[in-house]
Formats: C-alpha cells, sequence, structure tokens
C-alpha cells in the first residue's frame, strides 16, 4: 500500500546541495522517532494515510535560524534545534515567496506570546491529531481565524491544535493577509490559496509531507537537517 511513496523516497534529493542558516518560515517535517508517541503515529498514518510515507510524524515552522514553534504534549513550544531538538530528523522546506514564509513565522510568534501571556492556552489537539489520519477534505471557509483563536485565548479560553494544524494555519493566515503584500508579490499567490485549500485540521502530517515533496513550484525540498547540520 505504501510502496509508491516509499520508492520515490529512494530517489529523492534536494536539487541543490544544501547549505546555510535555516529561514525563518520554513517547514520542518520530522522522521519518526522509537519514542510511543512517535510509534504510535507512525501506526495510526499507516493504517489511515494511504499511499502516504507514514515515517514522517511532526511538523514544525521555524522562527529563526535555530528555534521551531511546535505542538506537542505540553501544547505550544518554543524549541531549540541545537539543544532541545538536536536528536531529531527534520525535512526542511522552503517557499520563494518570503513574504509569506516571513508572515507565517510572524503568525508563529504572535501565537507564543499570547500562549505564554494570556489566560488562555494553546493545547495540544490529540483528537484533532487522530481525525487528520482521515484525509478530509474540508475547504477553507473561515477568514478570521487568528482574531477568533486570539479571542478565545485573551477571554480565558483554550485553543487545540497538533502540529501540522499549526504549520498550515501560520501560512493560512499570512495569505489572508496577502492583501497587505506589494502587488507584484501578490499577484501570484493565487496558486499557494489553492495548495493549502484545506481546513489546517485536514492535514496530518505525512500529508503535509506528501504535498510539500509534489509542490515544487511553491515549495522547495532543501533538505534533511538535524543537530544544527545538514545530512
Amino acid at each position: 500500500m505504501f510502496g509508491e511513496s516509499y520508492f520515490k523516497e529512494l530517489f529523492r534529493k534536494p536539487a541543490t546541495k544544501p547549505g546555510g542558516p535555516l529561514q525563518p518560515g520554513d517547514i520542518l517535517i520530522k522522521h519518526v522517532t522509537m519514542s510511543g508517541i512517535g510509534i504510535g503515529i507512525l501506526a495510526g498514518q499507516a493504517l489511515g494515510s494511504a499511499g502516504m510515507d507514514a515515517r514522517w510524524v511532526h511538523a514544525g515552522i521555524a522562527t529563526s535560524h535555530d528555534m521551531i514553534a511546535e505542538m506537542d504534549g505540553h501544547g505550544l513550544q518554543h524549541n531549540c534545534l541545537a539543544t532541545t531538538d538536536r536528536e531529531f530528523k527534520y525535512r526542511v522546506f522552503r517557499t520563494a515567496h518570503r513574504n509569506v514564509a516571513i508572515g507565517a513565522c510572524e503568525t508563529a510568534k504572535m501565537l507564543l506570546g499570547f500562549h505564554a501571556n494570556a489566560k488562555g492556552r494553546l493545547t495540544y489537539s490529540l483528537a484533532g491529531a487522530a481525525k487528520s489520519i482521515t484525509l478530509t477534505t474540508n475547504k477553507v471557509s473561515n477568514t478570521d481565524r487568528i482574531n477568533k483563536i486570539l479571542d478565545a485565548l485573551l477571554s480565558g479560553r483554550d485553543v487545540s491544535l497538533f502540529c501540522s494544524e499549526l504549520v498550515v494555519l501560520c501560512y493560512l493566515v499570512a495569505l489572508e493577509q496577502s492583501s497587505l503584500l506589494p502587488r507584484k508579490q501578490g499577484a501570484s499567490l493565487p496558486a499557494m490559496s489553492q495548495f493549502f485549500a484545506y481546513e489546517p485540521k485536514e492535514y496530518s502530517p505525512a500529508y503535509l509531507h506528501e504535498m510539500l515533496c509534489d509542490g515544487k513550484s511553491l515549495f522547495s525540498y532543501v533538505g534533511d537537517y538535524q543537530g544544527m547540520k545538514w545530512l
């Protein structure tokens, strides 16, 4: 069932040799580890995400050359790739639309600030992560998502997200603000809006990985990264 994705993986290489630091807004997809949670996500994706490479089990967004915003069992975290996450292997994807990437990064930073200071918290959605494996396709319909999240946090209500949902949320918020981008930049954005065509909760890590690998006109596979080094 997973033969095609694993066969493609044998021949998947970056277009150019990776080098230099991570950039804000880079999407990082983590390879499975031998932890209980990692094995559980691998098993769930293997059963439910037909045809996907189930080994990519987690996602986060780079906020700097060494920091990643990510959802885990403790909620929204801001972890260091040189210390806390140094043992994990990530696949790095980058868009040429740097304004959108920076917007996504700033969205993640804003959520980190509200998570730390508001009455409400950003908690991990285990149920949402499990449901995303079924690959339902609810089209994007909410264009005021960030204000609703911030209003909830300020009023003391928790908001639950899972890892890849956070990443897609940050990009959708950036795209929803695309009218603020310079016209030349904004003119080429409809394709990316179509790329992120579903609500963030629909994207499992394996599905997001598959989309990013296939979305070469919008995202490039930069390389694999671990412990502040390209592999």
